[in-house]
């Protein structure tokens, strides 16, 4: 038997969030579908537990530099389970927080997640449920480049990151952007030995030049070894350790982060029994948000435009009042002529809006 609604969001990250819960302020009858927790990627395993760890990070820090400010030199305190301090309040968030944003709406929490039957229709656990527009919004997951042996690992992404019990004596992060700079500031700052690799000509490849040659200097005042334009050769375990072999050396390390991109998060979906066009950047949409598919959205990440979570819920909050509103979708709601601000939130922080 199929349950219809007036809107179905798949998947409730920050851009499905936006949708659900002004599809329900609006009065709709609010379908979501989740395959694993609410709040995605930025509120479980991204933007929040990665700055708690960075708060954690930058008082230990500031501990340490006591002496700088006219004070009393102290014993630098040892992190003490900092992971599980994270995962507490972020287990209040979800509890206390998220849940009761979305009293209003059905929603499905389920493994398998969603799939497509048709163009009108979604499976869930063998039970399918049709609405008058749909909208995915299931985000990205990490990039795992094909680097020979790293199938043979137990490495780190920050799906998995903020689950360790303890920080590591090691590690070595692969990856230049917003995640490996973050991380290897924050575990070196925990006392961590962090040595970092990436295959671009600096840091934060997508920052003005200037700014991330400051953060990188930085970075390495912070105890990282940094090795910009490098190439992972190989990757093997070797008893408890992971060694990383590159143009630039072999690095014994303890733990290894994963940390080179992101991916479209299209699994599973069924996309193409729906008709959706997607590609390897994401789902294919207009200016609005709509997919080739005139009853379908695709808003945040996984149409690959700005992975943010402010353009996420931004997406999110244009597509749902141009589907309701077509006549006014020209003049209001068109997200390209938007610029999308973002920042990075190292020690100095970086941030950028518009052309440098």
């Amino acid at each position: 038997m199929q349950k219809k609604h007036d809107m179905l969001v798949i998947g409730l990250g920050p851009g499905g969030m936006a949708l659900t819960a002004m599809g329900t302020a609006m009065g709709l009858n609010v379908l979501a579908i989740e395959k694993d927790k609410l709040g995605g990627e930025c509120l479980n395993t991204g933007c929040i537990p990665s700055k708690a760890l960075l708060k954690i990070a930058s008082v230990r820090r500031t501990i340490a530099d006591l002496e700088k400010y006219a004070l009393e030199k102290i014993d630098i305190p040892l992190p003490i389970k900092p992971f599980k301090h994270v995962q507490d309040h972020l287990k209040y968030i979800n509890e206390e927080k998220t849940a009761s944003m979305f009293s209003k709406a059905e929603i499905i929490i389920d493994d398998g997640g969603a799939k497509f039957v048709d163009d009108k229709t979604v499976e869930v656990d063998g039970k399918r449920y049709t609405a008058k527009r749909i909208y995915i919004a299931t985000g990205t997951k990490a990039f795992i480049p094909p680097i020979p042996g790293i199938e043979d690992v137990d490495y780190l992404t920050n799906e998995n990151l903020f689950l360790q019990e303890e920080v590591p004596k090691s590690m070595f992060v692969l990856g230049g952007g917003a995640i490996g700079c973050e991380m290897a500031q924050a575990f070196a700052r925990l006392g961590t030995k962090v040595v970092m690799a990436h295959m671009d000509a600096h840091l934060m490849p997508q920052a003005d030049v200037e700014a991330a040659e400051v953060l990188e200097k930085q970075i390495v005042r912070c105890g990282v070894e940094v090795h910009n334009s490098a190439t992972i050769q190989q990757i093997k375990k070797a008893g408890d350790q992971i060694v990383i072999t590159t143009d630039k050396g072999e690095f014994t390390t303890e733990k290894l982060l994963v940390a080179a991109g992101r991916k479209p998060s299209l699994d599973g979906l069924d996309l193409d029994k729906a008709g959706i066009k997607y590609e390897r950047g994401g789902i294919a949409i207009d200016n609005y948000g709509r997919t080739n598919v005139k009853n379908i959205w695709a808003v945040g990440d996984c149409n690959g435009k700005a992975l943010f979570s402010h353009a996420a819920m931004h997406q999110g909050m244009l597509a749902l009042m141009g589907s309701v509103m077509p006549f006014m979708r020209p003049l209001k709601f068109n997200f390209s002529k938007y610029l999308v601000p973002w920042s990075v939130f190292t020690d100095p922080e970086l941030a950028q809006v518009g052309k440098t």
